[in-house]
């Protein structure tokens, strides 16, 4: 029976031998003794067995690590991500104050861990010709999509682009089958905006539609209702639902729900009755970590004190409330009424305050969450936007020279330089559109209303400006 086991033994060994790769120094040594004359009779047979478990042990190591060695060697390598075309070249002419510059590689402070990871592949095609910007929204400095729509031989012709270099070069990707507010006949749903979260979690809304994605845009699912704004900080996001679309008097009830990013389960923490809202005009929802401010515009035709706009304002990620009344000083001549709102990474809220008759504005800021706001210097033409990089610098939409210019101020709006000029003055009649707001404290965008196929960017904190022209 010894002499059968000893030649199982052989037969075995020298079969995973010469499967095994190649072979070490201490395993050709113990093969070859394998391989070597029989083992005399008068030796023990349970120290033939030990010699065996031995032999065994090294071998299997030896196969296991060359097998991981020969795995680890043929892994495929990941393809290298396509070189996106140069962008077109800006378009020519003197521009005051306005450099090229590159977008700044520095994180955004108020986006998620997650925002860091690369934008998912995705099904990717060329921007679409004549693609014109409706909104902006970025998850860091780098990563961003812009909603907007095209010429198409099929409507509805909304079209969505992604960047991942800050705006130098973009991509189309597709969004749902929805028309776009302002462009098509919204009888039924429409979206306005356009919010992502992380590379992966984003949502698109208006009045009556909203879409979900969770897997970078490549697929879109509808949720009920819609939403008149929505932003996203602090791991949660924030939405104020519209009304039925059938009109409210006096006011429609306006609310903000609650959910996690990405959830579809939404708690209202915030309820204001159509008599604590009035004669409201709309809403404009703003964020900066767990800072949020909820602007409920009044309507400016009339006297009546429930006319006035109201500011409410969360320190706790929006889950509990305080309403701070109309936050614009009251300043001669006339009432002075909100009509756009900013926030910035220092917890400050800026104000844009508008004269009722029209003829001036203001902006005023705050640093203490909404209580007091000091109100800067009155100048005609400012328009119906407003920015924030901190507390000092503030940015508004004004009429220099009959062209859309985009002034700075560095102390909190005593004294304005023009920093970005467009096309020619809209008038401060202008419906609400373009696009102005700061990912950081030195990174921010703005698309203006004259020509919204250019995105401006600037990573200086609005110092200088460089601008990426959509092809026509």
């Amino acid at each position: 029976m010894t002499e059968d086991l000893e030649a199982r033994l052989r037969r075995e060994l020298s079969s995973w031998a010469e499967e095994a790769p190649p072979p070490t120094a201490v395993s050709v040594r113990t093969l070859d003794a394998a391989y070597a004359a029989p083992v005399e009779r008068s030796r023990p047979a349970w120290l033939l067995s030990a010699i065996a478990a031995c032999v065994l042990l090294v071998v299997i190591g030896g196969t296991a690590g060359g097998i991981a060695l020969v795995r680890h060697l043929t892994e495929p390598t990941r393809p290298a991500a396509p070189t996106q075309p140069a962008s077109p070249a800006p378009p020519t002419g003197s521009v005051p104050s306005v450099h090229p510059t590159s977008p700044s590689p520095t994180a955004n402070p108020t986006a998620s861990a997650s925002s860091a990871q690369p934008a998912p592949a995705g099904a990717t095609g060329p921007v679409p010709a004549g693609f014109t910007v409706h909104d902006l929204t970025f998850v860091s400095d780098d990563q961003g999509w812009a909603l907007g729509a095209a010429p198409c031989s099929s409507k509805p012709c909304t079209s969505l682009v992604r960047t991942s270099d800050g705006g130098r070069h973009w991509v189309g990707i597709r969004p749902p089958v929805v028309g776009l507010v302002g462009v098509d006949d919204c009888s039924t749903a429409c979206v306005s905006n356009v919010r992502f979260a992380t590379p992966l979690v984003g949502y698109l809304f208006g009045p009556q539609a909203f879409y979900l994605t969770t897997d970078g845009g490549a697929t879109w699912q509808r949720q009920a209702g819609g939403a008149a704004a929505l932003e996203i900080a602090d791991n949660n996001v924030l939405r104020v639902p519209s009304g039925d679309g059938q009109g409210c008097f006096p006011g429609c009830p306006v609310s903000v729900q609650v959910s996690t990013i990405g959830g579809t389960a939404w708690r209202t923490v915030l309820a204001l009755s159509s008599a604590q809202v009035g004669f409201d005009t709309g809403v404009q929802l703003s964020r900066t970590g767990g800072h949020a401010y909820l602007q409920v515009y009044g309507h400016v035709s009339g006297g009546a004190s429930q006319a006035h706009s109201a500011l409410y304002v969360s320190a706790d990620r929006g889950l509990t409330w305080t309403d701070r009344g109309e936050p614009c000083p009251q300043v001669s001549p006339g009432e002075v009424d909100a009509s756009a709102l900013s926030s910035a990474s220092d917890q400050s809220v800026t104000v844009l305050c508008t004269q009722r008759s029209g003829s001036a504005s203001f902006v005023a800021v705050s640093t203490d969450g909404g209580r007091t706001f000091r109100p800067g210097k009155l100048l005609p033409n400012l328009e119906i936007q407003v920015g924030s990089a901190s507390s000092s610098t503030v940015f508004a939409i004004g009429s220099v020279g009959g062209r859309e210019s985009l002034v700075r101020s560095v102390d909190r709006g005593l004294t304005w330089n023009v920093v970005a000029q467009s096309g020619p003055a809209t008038g401060t009649a202008a419906p609400r559109g373009g696009f102005l707001g700061f990912e950081s404290a030195t990174t921010g965008r703005w698309v203006s209303l004259s020509d919204p196929r250019t995105v401006w960017t600037t990573s200086d904190g609005g110092a200088t400006w460089v601008r990426y022209t959509f092809p026509a």
